[in-house]
Order: C-alpha cells, then sequence, then structure tokens
C-alpha cells in the first residue's frame, strides 16, 4: 500500500490486489478503480480523467508518485 500526501494530509491510497494497482481517495469521491498502464511508469483512471506518475530512485524503488488530475479526487 502507497500512501498519496498532499501537505501532511493523505488524500489517497493506492494497493496492488491480485496483480492490478488500484487507487482510492480518502474523500471518498473516487472509489477504489483500477490502474491502467499507460508507459512504464505512468497509469491512468478510466472512471475519472487522471494519471498517476511514479518516479523511482536510482535503485528503481518508487519514491514518489506525481498526479495529473483535470479534477480534485
Amino acid at each position: 500500500m502507497w500512501c498519496i500526501c498532499i501537505g501532511s494530509q493523505t488524500s489517497g491510497v493506492i494497493t496492488l490486489e491480485n496483480g492490478q494497482l488500484r487507487a482510492e481517495s480518502r474523500s471518498g469521491r473516487l472509489p477504489k478503480s483500477p490502474l491502467y498502464a499507460s508507459g512504464e511508469n505512468k497509469f491512468f483512471l478510466k472512471v475519472v480523467e487522471a494519471e498517476l506518475e511514479f518516479i523511482k530512485d536510482a535503485n528503481g524503488k518508487v519514491t514518489k508518485v506525481i498526479s495529473h488530475a483535470n479534477e480534485r479526487i
């Protein structure tokens, strides 16, 4: 499980379930929804217009997730 934070508040969670990445918001605006790959480090949601970009360090470990969304989720 990975948490997406804005400042000190957790705004969302990303989980891996049966080989499928899923994202959900803590606000309830986005129920647990599958993420679909659009590139090596980029994934998108079909239920809202949003893309998540996973940033890795030199060892290949994900250290940050950048959300590109046209609406607040």
